[in-house]
């Protein structure tokens, strides 16, 4: 599911609530959801943070390779 259509099923109190808890705002949260901005990676990791992974960081920031990140992360010590 892409951010908008997650944000949309939410309500104003909602969208208020996953803004807090991922560090930002609820206009830029729809900003990023109308692609007029992009997520930096700390955000993008958040946002699935915040949505229970509903929103993929890969949906957000697809310029950074998080297939590498995930499975390198698994064997890090």
């Amino acid at each position: 599911m892409n951010l908008k259509e997650y944000l949309s099923g939410l309500g104003k109190v909602g969208r208020e609530v996953m803004a807090q808890r991922c560090g930002t705002s609820p206009q830029y949260l729809y900003q990023l959801s109308l692609g007029n901005r992009t997520a930096s990676p700390r955000l993008a990791i958040e946002i699935e943070k915040a949505s229970g992974a509903v929103v993929t960081c890969e949906s957000l920031c697809p310029d950074v390779d998080w297939e590498y990140l995930r499975k390198n992360s698994t064997t890090a010590a």
